[in-house]
């Protein structure tokens, strides 16, 4: 019994060198920031995350994983972040602390080259009962003590609005982590401990639902390489449903909840691997998270003299209605303000500036017009008279605003703050987001609807202003 303990004991001793580094947790989206540093402070926000997983569950000293996290992203292009991990397994607990530095570099308007470097120390902790080894042993020994070790890891992510590419160098330092002069012995690993992770989050129309699939290749020195392959299905960012399939650890299912966008939590229930001798156990995860403070907005642009702005709309209208609250689960469609509650726009236009649109736009033909056109192409001169041209409802896209009336939802100093507001508006099911950059002021907005007609464009920004996120929404003119 006892050879068979240690015999076991030491065999995962061995697995767990080689992998230690790499996060052992199923749930992959969740945090990816375990996995891979380059991920830290991905979400701009200040967030604590706290996991656990215990694995085959019905079998004694089975291994058991706890963690907590923690990353603040810097109004710069810098992130920070903060990872503690446990891993108990029989009688050995394995405690890493790494601090990580990680930079955003921006390549466009939506593409993204992130980095990320992650350095600590490592502990191994052995407890056995007397009885159960040789105390003469000198492996036993120098195993027993608390023994210490450099760790770290490296990652790289390319993002281009819902799609990341990722790879990390899981584990970047190597020698004998159960000798007391693992200090002495500092060297870098052959680097053969890998993580290639790829995934795509994209909406389905305008329903507020998002499909996020992702493929995980873990590649490890001891050429136990393993992969992993997974979709979860996001209703409204509130509730998400999903499931994997691991190469060795078999299926898992997710589950999770975003409560006001302050409280995240996600759970996973693995079902018994492949291996007959796993029949009746399963395995099971829970991840929380609690987002502390304001979304933060990095820099991402590379002119000196710009400054750093936090993603406070700058309105050209400063007019605020009040509003009755909105359930916005229920995802209503906008309606109309009834005519007691239509705000009254400071800056009232003419009747000529109501119906005439701007310069250069083509002029529709009044019905006389085309009366005198037919009249015209009875005698014979339909050859001199130009036909009637269809007035453009609306001013084109383009990377610079036109001439126009728009109902603006954000303005921003840098490109990139503008981009990801647009890309979160999209994902909650508003496909008509434009962003365009306003020449005058040099601002870049985010608009939802564009007219030549001013009323128009103010009709439809009382319909979005009763939902919770277009509070603040107005109408901005170009000239």
């Amino acid at each position: 019994m006892k050879k068979s303990l240690l015999t076991f004991f030491f065999g995962f001793i061995a697995a767990v060198c080689f992998g230690q580094s790499a996060s052992p947790f199923r749930q992959f989206y969740f945090n990816p920031y375990l996995s891979n540093p380059a991920y830290a402070g991905i979400n701009g926000s200040t967030e604590l995350y706290v996991s656990y997983r215990r694995q085959w569950i019905n079998i004694n000293d089975a291994p058991t994983t706890m963690g907590i996290s923690f990353q603040y992203p810097t109004k710069k292009r810098v992130s920070l972040g903060l990872n503690i991990i446990s891993d108990e397994v029989v009688a050995l607990r394995n405690t890493s602390v790494l601090g990580t530095f990680a930079y955003a570099l921006p390549l466009t308007s939506t593409q993204t080259l992130r980095f990320g470097l992650s350095g600590g120390v490592g502990m191994n902790d052995l407890h056995l009962k007397e009885g159960e080894y040789d105390p003469n042993d000198p492996d036993i020994i120098n195993a027993s003590q608390n023994n210490f070790y450099v760790d770290g890891n490296f990652g790289a992510l390319y993002t281009n609005r819902g799609f990341r590419l990722g790879f990390a160098f899981t584990q970047l330092f190597d020698g004998n982590r159960f000798s007391s002069q693992s200090f002495d012995n500092v060297k870098v690993s052959s680097l053969n401990n890998r993580l290639y992770s790829i995934g795509y989050k994209f909406p389905i129309g305008s329903s507020g639902i998002a499909i996020e699939p992702y493929f995980l290749y873990r590649e490890r020195a001891d050429k136990q390489n393993s992969w992993e392959a997974a979709s979860v299905v996001y209703i409204k960012d509130k509730f998400w449903i999903g499931g994997s399939y691991h190469q060795t650890l078999g299926m898992g299912f997710f589950l999770g909840l975003d409560i006001k966008q302050l409280f995240k939590f996600g759970y996973s229930y693995e079902l018994p691997p492949v291996n007959k001798e796993f029949t009746s156990t399963s395995s099971h995860e829970l991840q929380l998270s609690l987002r502390l403070g304001k979304k933060r907005e990095q820099t991402l642009i590379t002119k000196k003299s710009q400054k750093t702005v936090a993603p406070t709309a700058v309105k050209e209208d400063s007019v605020k209605t009040k509003e009755e609250p909105i359930d916005v689960a229920k995802n209503e469609e906008p309606t109309e303000i009834p005519r007691e509650q239509e705000p009254i726009d400071s800056n009232p236009v003419t009747q000529s500036e109501q119906t005439s649109p701007p310069a250069g736009a083509a002029v529709a033909s009044t019905p006389a017009d085309a009366d005198q056109s037919a009249q015209q192409s009875d005698n014979g001169l339909s050859k001199d008279v130009p036909k009637p041209v269809k007035t453009p409802s609306k001013p084109p896209r383009s990377f610079a605003l036109a001439k126009g009336h728009y109902v603006v939802a954000g303005a921003f100093k840098v490109m990139q703050n503008a981009m990801g507001y647009s890309q979160d508006l999209m994902l909650k099911g508003y496909s008509d987001v434009t962003v365009a950059i306003n020449p005058k002021n040099n601002l870049y907005y985010v608009y939802i609807f564009s007219s030549y007609d001013i009323e128009e464009a103010r009709k439809v920004r009382n319909q979005y202003r009763i939902k919770r996120p277009f509070s603040e929404i107005w109408v901005f003119t170009a000239e």
